[in-house]
């Protein structure tokens, strides 16, 4: 990142500045969220985010190689070799 915003906060948005859901349109965007996570606590974060989605309307995009996360999700893209191979759509 170049220009003030780098400089004055670096790459990333600290916490004191962060809030989860500054709005009502807001997404979640997860990079990997149960990667490091033992087997019961991934399951509580898929619950977190089955929660966010369904009790309070937020959007997941979650980019992970748990399987676990497609059988929760309304839609799944694959991506290989940077192109979009497969998409599901889960029908409501």
């Amino acid at each position: 990142m170049d220009g003030p915003a780098s400089s004055e906060r670096g790459p990333f948005v600290s916490e004191s500045s962060f809030s989860p859901f500054p709005s009502p349109r807001t997404a979640v965007l997860a990079d990997e969220p149960t990667g490091e996570l033992d087997t019961k606590t991934g399951r509580e974060i898929l619950q977190l985010f089955q929660h966010l989605n369904q009790e309070l309307h937020k959007t997941a995009i979650v980019v992970t190689h748990d399987q676990r996360v497609s059988e929760i999700a309304d839609r799944t893209l694959e991506i290989e070799d940077g192109k979009i191979v497969t998409r599901v759509a889960v029908a409501e």
